[in-house]
């Protein structure tokens, strides 16, 4: 009986650490939701109460700093992707050695964003430099939090790392809402979000200290921070194009209903960034590389079959909650938005996949796609916003294709048993009856 009831205990104990695992990861998986999702409706609020406060003209200065900031942050993304990889899987990583990188990597992204200061003031028609230097130093903090992120994520302390998503995002809220009270320039609210960014930040890295350990100078990874970076910008570049092909395109009317639906593609696309958050450290190592990635492309895909069903299903609703009853003219291919939106997100998990692998090759094929992209909307598919959109579904959901299938032929190549040499006749006799 004893012999009978160890093997029943044993599959109990696995059944409920099997169990108590997964509620934790649902746990971590809300916990991050939340931060993620807390933080853009900040973000969203100041811009709301910016278009009110500023009026248009000086609004459309506030919305081209924010764009910048956008473009700028991939490198906050890569030095947190890199950290991460990093410290994912060492029971004492030396992340200490990588706070030069932290360091270098910031200062140089804000001194980017100055040099070329004059010539983004012209070409935006700024009337001077003010904004732009005010946005450099305001992406030397938002930088820098990325080693802080990638702290926490990395040694999968979601916790800390919602905290520190949220110090940030309050700081630079706290300061915009702070300047938008007080004035109505667009440079002092850019200002006074820069000095937010650094108070939150200079929190974040407070409650990121025990993770980060005492800075040090060397462990040097430029490189890899920049590699990763460009795979990153690739992605964003891909994941804006078809906005920018709409508005050079369409008429005015036309553009603006396209601008509505990427909307819709928006939503869908950050809605499961948690799923990547969680996924990453899990996808560095090798031991649970494929079951990661195979549980996240679910939750994802899930995720992204439900929007895109339930926008079909709703669509007027949908179209009139994100731009109002003008753009109902949009409701019967918002779903398709919703689709771009979801294959995007699944683009994004696979390019992950593969920097967790230091693999940074998956970065040309979606330069590729982009290519492909622009060149059939040029050529064939810009007569109207639908065509535009069924394109560019149509090139990430191939591009989707190819880098799941990779993936499945790298899993399937991983698994098999190596294979040896036929043994001869004599090895086959050699050890006798």
């Amino acid at each position: 009986m004893q012999d009978e009831a160890a093997p029943q205990s044993a599959v109990s104990e696995a059944s409920t650490s099997l169990g108590t695992g997964r509620r934790a990861v649902v746990r971590q998986g809300v916990l991050v939701a939340s931060a993620l999702t807390v933080g853009n409706v900040l973000s969203y609020v100041v811009s709301l109460v910016a278009s009110r406060r500023l009026g248009p003209a000086e609004f459309s200065v506030f919305a081209a700093m924010l764009s910048l900031v956008v473009v700028g942050l991939v490198v906050c993304l890569g030095l947190q992707t890199v950290v991460t990889r990093t410290v994912a899987g060492q029971d004492r990583p030396d992340l200490a050695a990588l706070s030069g990188t932290a360091v270098a990597a910031s200062v140089a992204t804000g001194a980017l964003v100055a040099v070329a200061a004059w010539p983004i003031a012209t070409f935006l028609h700024l009337g001077g430099p003010a904004p732009v230097l005010w946005t450099a130093a305001l992406l030397v903090p938002l930088t820098w939090s990325g080693f802080a992120q990638g702290a926490a994520q990395g040694r999968e302390r979601f916790g800390v790392l919602s905290a520190v998503v949220l110090a940030v995002a309050g700081g630079k809220v706290v300061g915009g809402l702070s300047a938008l009270a007080v004035s109505r320039s667009a440079t002092v609210t850019i200002a006074f979000t820069a000095v937010g960014a650094l108070a939150g930040t200079a929190l974040a890295a407070a409650l990121a200290w025990p993770l980060l350990g005492r800075p040090r100078r060397h462990g040097w990874a430029i490189a890899e921070v920049a590699q990763a970076a460009h795979a990153l910008l690739a992605l964003f570049v891909l994941t804006n194009t078809d906005l920018l092909l709409a508005r050079h395109y369409l008429p005015a009317v036309q553009a603006g209903l396209y601008g509505a639906g990427a909307l819709i593609a928006k939503v869908a696309f950050w809605l499961p960034q948690f799923v990547s958050v969680l996924a990453l450290p899990r996808l560095v190592d090798p031991r649970r590389h494929a079951a990661a990635l195979r549980v996240s492309v679910l939750v994802v895909a899930a995720i992204g079959a439900t929007l895109t069903l339930g926008t079909a299903l709703l669509g007027s609703l949908a179209v009139t909650v994100v731009g109002g009853p003008a753009y109902v003219a949009l409701a019967p291919y918002a779903w398709r938005f919703a689709a771009l939106g979801s294959a995007l997100a699944l683009v994004q998990l696979l390019l992950y996949a593969r920097l967790a692998r230091h693999d940074h090759r998956a970065s040309a094929f979606v330069w590729s796609a982009v290519l492909v992209q622009v060149a059939l909307v040029a050529l064939v598919a810009h007569g109207s916003g639908l065509a535009i959109v069924n394109t560019t579904l149509a090139v990430v959901l191939v591009l989707a294709a190819v880098a799941l299938t990779a993936e499945l032929f790298r899993h399937a190549e991983a698994a098999s048993p190596p294979r040896t040499a036929d043994p001869s006749p004599a090895s086959t006799y050699s050890d006798g009856p």
